[in-house]
This record gives structure tokens, sequence and C-alpha cells, in this order.
């Protein structure tokens, strides 16, 4: 279950819009107009008795990368967050994810998931599948990336 962050940066001021509410996670604000070398801070509240949280950043025309998985407060796994970002997550699953001064390369949209328990508990849930134009490279769905063979 997740909902989406949309975090646009193409000039000055930067635009991050934070919409795409979906199945009961919602994040807040809804909307951030930054400049760069600001800071920002996305919101997640996940479904009611969903302690696992998932932030992922998906860039325009990319499929959602994963950045942290909290469980019980704390990271769970490999962080992928950048340094100039950082999270947390609250007792009652709550969850922030800090953005600090902002590039715009941090243009993008940010993801929120929560769950009750993974299946695989080391591996990481997809939030949501993309069908993304190939550009003749054949590749599509979430692990498409520009000049890279579908994966088999």
């Amino acid at each position: 279950m997740g909902t989406a962050f949309p975090v646009l940066c193409p000039q000055l001021p930067c635009l991050l819009p934070t919409g795409l509410v979906d199945s009961g996670v919602t994040q807040t604000p809804k909307y951030l107009i930054k400049s760069r070398k600001q800071q920002a801070t996305l919101r997640c509240s996940p479904v009611s008795g969903h302690p696992y949280v998932y932030w992922y950043q998906q860039a325009l025309g990319q499929g959602p990368q994963f950045l942290v998985q909290y469980y019980n407060q704390k990271v769970r796994g490999e962080s992928h967050l950048l340094d100039r970002f950082s999270g947390k997550q609250f007792s009652d699953s709550r969850s922030e994810l800090n953005l600090s001064s902002l590039e715009l390369t941090d243009s993008a949209m940010y993801l929120c998931a929560s769950s009750e328990d993974t299946a695989l508990r080391d591996q990481m849930p997809l939030v949501q599948k993309h069908s993304y134009p190939s550009s003749g490279s054949g590749c599509q769905g979430v692990n498409c990336q520009p000049g890279r063979p579908r994966p088999r």
C-alpha cells in the first residue's frame, strides 16, 4: 500500500508536490515549494496496524528506487539514503523523510508504503508497477533503467 510525493525541481524555486494518495497510507504535506539548498520534511502515516514503512524515490521516467525500510523505529536491512537525507519512524509507526540541502537531482516522486509483514523478510516489496516507454531497449516496469536490457 503506498502513496507518492512527487518532487520536481527544474528551476528555482523548487516545487515539491506530494499528491497521489492510495489505500489508507497518507503523506503530508500535499505540495512543497522549495529552493535549492533548502530542506524539506516528508511525512507518512501508514495503514493502521502496519508496522513496516518503506520509502522509495522515483525520478521522472524511471522506476521506483528503494531508499529505506523501517520496523519498530529501526532501519531494517540496507539503507540507500543519500548523506543529505535522513529518516525516522515513530512508536506509532508514522515516519518522516528529511531532505536537506536540496539539489536539482532530488527532483523525483517520493513514495511511502506500509505493510503488516513482509513475505520474505530480507527482500523489499514492490510498491507499484508502471510501464514506461522502452526507448528501444525493450525494458519495461519497475526495474527498467535507460541503457539497460530488460531483466530476465
